[in-house]
């Protein structure tokens, strides 16, 4: 595998430093866990679904086998969805060893990176493909961030990723509330479009579970349903 070419290198030195607290003090990779605003940025990347899309619902709940016929809370999808992340941080110990030391910013970096990708090992740009653990364990921490954000997979994340990890600069970044409530947005406007009766119940009753409030054109039978349900888990 060839060496990464010196003029996709990113001067860091340019830019300011933003986060001057999580940008220093390495310690062991163990003792690191994902920063809210890390938690925060990784889950933008998706949407909160209402109802089954491609067997998921929430955000990583597999309803393959039709298991959520009453909808999902935003409360468990949440926790399924952090459920899932902690299965990558705990990759990411195993890849790179329990002792090996990194900053906050670091961290938080790739593990964000290896979330988008599902892995650590290379990089692939429009010049070709490049090894990236190597240069990860070599803590050549400016040639790992130009990298990621050279990669194809996602310019705009691995650009992010490449700026947490040097500069502590995660960007705008919106709470879970934010991502509840744009997932609630989207059932909003595709609801009358669904013609699966099990995706338009489980549809009724998470908005329901969300809001207390109907969507568009519920029979009153439906309504009924939502709210016995509803009142049965509280």
């Amino acid at each position: 595998m060839s060496t990464f070419p010196k003029d996709l290198l990113i001067d860091f030195s340019e830019f300011t430093v933003y986060n001057k607290t999580d940008t220093v003090n390495p310690k062991a990779i163990v003792d690191h866990e994902l920063s809210s605003t890390a938690l925060d940025r990784i889950l933008m990347r998706t949407h909160f679904k209402a109802y089954a899309e491609d067997g998921v619902i929430g955000y990583v709940t597999s309803d393959v086998n039709e298991s959520y016929r009453y909808g999902i809370t935003h409360a468990e999808a949440y926790s399924h969805w952090i459920e899932n992340v902690k299965v990558f941080e705990k990759k990411i110990r195993q890849i790179l060893g329990a002792t090996f030391t990194l900053t906050q910013c670091e961290y938080d970096g790739l593990v964000s990176f290896l979330v988008n990708t599902g892995q650590l090992n290379t990089v692939t740009t429009v010049s070709g493909s490049y090894d990236l653990k190597t240069q990860i364990l070599a803590k050549e921490w400016s040639t790992v961030a130009s990298m990621i954000a050279r990669d194809k997979t996602d310019y705009n994340s691995g650009g992010k990723d490449a700026s947490t990890i040097m500069l502590g600069d995660q960007g705008i970044v919106q709470s879970k509330s934010w991502s509840r409530n744009r997932g609630l947005q989207r059932l909003r406007r595709t609801f009358a479009t669904l013609r699966d009766g099990y995706k338009i119940r489980q549809a009724e009753h998470t908005y329901y579970r969300e809001t207390q409030q109907f969507l568009p054109n519920m029979s009153e039978l439906r309504k009924r349903e939502v709210v016995q349900h509803y009142r049965s888990t509280l």
